[in-house]
């Protein structure tokens, strides 16, 4: 199965690398890398094309200010796959101190798109929620106000369901749902 993941993720790549190429927005030469770059995207962590987690937004913000703040492509720390962007020095040695108790659950992939078994990765539109000193993601406002009206009963289910499909290509979840969208 692992080959046929490896697979789906290369025909996607290309085909990706094809159609920016030919729109003659990227050189050929940095195209191999955007290939390379989709292709080894960990399942576990959503980030960007360029491996950027948290859409680029400084995830120790949202603990120590309470609000979304972007962080710069000069301050940044890497774990467990992803890059993580940060406003200030000091917000990035936070992170090192305690990385997993920092990071966005579910890899930051939007948590209501985890509790309904798919991986969304928030990125045009950020929303999110701080519990127990939990930091979720979302891909709109939409999804964020589901979780929060019942915040303990979507995160139960939601850790049941991240830990069948934490590893795997959110590629292979979307062509699931849509042959059972298509079955039904």
């Amino acid at each position: 199965m692992k080959w046929a993941s490896r697979a789906l993720n290369a025909i996607a790549s290309l085909a990706l690398v094809a159609v920016v190429v030919a729109q003659g927005s990227l050189p050929a030469a940095q195209a191999d890398d955007l290939a390379d770059a989709l292709e080894n995207r960990p399942p576990h962590v959503s980030t960007s094309w360029d491996g950027t987690g948290a859409a680029g937004y400084d995830v120790v913000a949202f603990f120590t200010e309470g609000r979304a703040v972007k962080g710069k492509r000069a301050i940044t720390a890497e774990y467990l796959g992803a890059t993580y962007q940060f406003a200030s020095e000091e917000n990035r040695d936070l992170f090192l101190k305690d990385p997993a108790a920092l990071t966005p659950q579910y890899g930051g992939f939007d948590a209501y798109g985890v509790r309904t078994g798919t991986k969304v990765r928030p990125i045009k539109e950020l929303a999110w929620y701080l519990s127990d000193e939990k930091l979720y993601l979302f891909g709109a406002d939409k999804t964020r106000g589901a979780w929060v009206e019942n915040p303990d009963g979507n995160r139960r289910v939601a850790d049941v369901i991240w830990g069948e499909i934490r590893t795997v290509p959110d590629k292979i979840l979307r062509m699931a749902q849509d042959k059972a969208d298509a079955a039904n």
